[in-house]
């Protein structure tokens, strides 16, 4: 009989530590799901600011090779 509780309790504690697992699990996703939303969602810091993703494009508009290119 005392094998049987043994049993049993093991078996819950075992569930238990299962659903525990599980729970963190789905936490830590929903935080990085979270921060990828966070980290897309905000403005880029190299942009200047009037023209998203032109600011690059101007820095090689004014590389003398490219200026050579197009003469």
């Amino acid at each position: 009989a005392r094998k049987i509780e043994e049993h049993k309790r093991k078996k819950e504690r075992r569930a238990l530590e299962k659903e525990v697992k599980e729970r963190q699990e789905a936490v830590r996703k929903a935080r990085e799901a979270a921060k990828a939303r966070e980290a897309n969602s905000r403005p880029s810091q190299t942009d200047s600011g009037d023209e998203p993703g032109l600011g690059d494009f101007y820095q090689y508009l004014n590389d003398p090779e490219v200026q050579a290119a197009f003469q």
